[in-house]
């Protein structure tokens, strides 16, 4: 598969202070493998030049998660919590909240992969560098 010419970045990346805010794409399953990996070594390049990094995964603009792109998102949160930093999730549409809630990624039971949930980036944003997770 190739990149979608409306959308020609697998994840676009944003720092706000020490919070790198992550978006996938709309449809990641348009993306090559190559091109899914540059962008997680890319990410994971970002989250070892911040300290205490916080990681916001912003959904808005996303219509469907493959089981890859979880993986990379997994992989990301787990880096940033080895790290010292706190995650969170925004904009994940009802359909994508209820394939992670299939994975069991939104049970406190797994609180090393949990994304605590808000409606909206600048939601999430106030609560990630205001408060520490417990």
């Amino acid at each position: 598969m190739t990149t979608s010419l409306q959308d020609p970045q697998f994840l676009r990346c944003e720092l706000v202070g020490d919070i790198l805010i992550v978006r996938p794409a709309a449809d990641p399953r348009n993306f090559r493998d190559d091109t899914r990996q540059h962008a997680y070594n890319s990410v994971m390049k970002k989250i070892g030049l911040t300290d205490n990094p916080g990681l916001l995964v912003d959904l808005s603009r996303c219509e469907m998660l493959d089981s890859a792109t979880v993986g990379i998102l997994i992989q990301l949160s787990k880096e940033v919590r080895r790290n010292g930093g706190r995650t969170a999730m925004c904009g994940a549409s009802p359909a994508i909240r209820e394939t992670l809630a299939r994975l069991m990624l939104l049970e406190p039971t797994q609180r090393q992969l949990v994304w605590r949930q808000f409606a909206t980036a600048v939601c999430a944003l106030v609560e990630l560098q205001s408060t520490p997770d417990e």
